[in-house]
C-alpha cells in the first residue's frame, strides 16, 4: 500500500509535467512552490521509511510531522493561487493553470495518504 501511494505521487508529477508541456504552461510561483513542497514532503517519506521498525528516537514520527507540513503548504498554496486565478481576465490561461494546480493538489493528497499509511505502520510496529 505504501509503495502504491508513492507511485501515485510520481504519476501525478509526471502527468503534471506532460500537461505543462502540452498546454504550453510555464512554471509560475504557485507551481514552483507546490512542486517544492511535494519534493520535500516526499523526501520526508523516504527518510521515515528508512527507520520504520527500528526507530528508537522518534525519527519516523518526526518525518511524518514534517511531511504533513508540506501537505498543508500545498493545500494552502492551492487555495490562494486559485483565488488569484479566479480574478484573472484571461480565461484560457486560467483553465490551463487550474489543471496544473489541480494535479499538484492531487499529488499532495497522495502524499497525505502515504504519510497516513506510514503513521499506521509506525503505530503497528510500536
Amino acid at each position: 500500500m505504501l509503495s502504491r501511494n508513492i507511485d501515485y505521487i510520481l504519476n501525478y508529477a509526471v502527468e503534471t509535467a506532460r500537461e505543462m508541456h502540452a498546454f504550453n504552461v510555464s512554471p509560475d510561483d504557485p507551481i514552483r512552490d507546490m512542486s517544492l513542497s511535494l519534493l520535500h514532503g516526499t523526501r520526508h517519506v523516504v527518510e521515515g521509511t528508512r527507520y520504520l521498525g527500528t526507530d528508537k528516537g522518534g525519527r519516523v514520527e518526526d518525518s511524518i510531522r514534517k511531511g504533513r507540513k508540506h501537505v498543508h503548504m500545498i493545500e494552502d498554496r492551492y487555495i490562494t493561487c486559485m483565488a488569484d486565478l479566479f480574478g484573472s481576465d484571461d480565461a484560457m490561461n486560467a483553465m490551463k493553470k487550474r489543471e496544473i494546480y489541480y494535479h499538484l493538489r492531487d499529488a499532495g493528497k497522495a502524499l497525505r495518504i502515504t504519510l497516513y499509511i506510514m503513521h499506521k505502520a509506525m503505530v503497528g510496529l510500536a
